[in-house]
């Protein structure tokens, strides 16, 4: 009983906010202009 209700409760939450557990990094807006610093020429 107590995992249906864990699991519905995941689900809940995971409806109303789909992006709660997702990195935020992957929302920024992209810039053309600046190349990312984990990019190095070699």
């Amino acid at each position: 009983f107590i995992l249906l209700f864990i699991i519905i409760l995941f689900i809940f939450i995971h409806l109303q906010y789909p992006y709660i557990f997702k990195d935020p990094d992957n929302f920024t807006p992209a810039n053309p202009l600046i190349i990312p610093t984990h990019i190095q020429p070699e």
